[in-house]
């Protein structure tokens, strides 16, 4: 995705007001690290590993935007965990739309039994498709 100087401070603008306001957490953050940061990442990684780290991950790229294919990868190269929740996001977040309609909103309610299960066998190191 190339980017001018217009795109870039908007980008930069979402993922502040994103920091400052947004549901932020760890895997999110990390996310963020990835994509935005000098390129380096934590020594440990933090996937989402459950449907409420996931939504926090979803929240995110939502609120600075489509990520390239270049910000995908850079996320994949955290770990093998990453790696295998990326393969497979769009199927999770699938699973999000259909178990959840209202993710969006503060504080949904409602179990995720198949988003769930996905993530675990996902972050279990389940074969990626």
């Amino acid at each position: 995705m190339k980017t001018n100087k217009t795109d870039t401070v908007w980008r930069q603008k979402r993922l502040t007001h994103w920091f400052l306001y947004g549901e932020v957490g760890t895997s999110s953050r990390e996310m963020a690290r990835a994509i935005f940061a000098d390129g380096t990442t934590s020594a440990w990684s933090s996937p989402p590993c459950d449907p409420s780290d996931f939504r926090r991950c979803a929240l995110f790229v939502e609120a600075v935007g489509n990520l390239s294919l270049e910000e995908w990868q850079k996320i994949a190269a955290i770990s093998d965990a990453w790696k295998r929740l990326v393969v497979r996001w769009s199927e999770m977040m699938a699973l999000l739309e259909e178990e959840c309609p209202g993710w969006r909103c503060p504080h949904p309610s409602g179990l995720l039994p198949k988003l769930y299960a996905l993530m675990k066998e996902i972050c279990d190191g389940g074969q990626t498709p």
